[in-house]
């Protein structure tokens, strides 16, 4: 796994975690 794949994994991680308490 390359850099980029991994802070972008990281990034839309947090993004969906945001997400989810947003909606709950």
């Amino acid at each position: 796994m390359t850099v980029r794949a991994a802070c972008y994994r990281d990034c839309r991680s947090r993004m969906v975690a945001e997400e989810n308490l947003s909606t709950w």
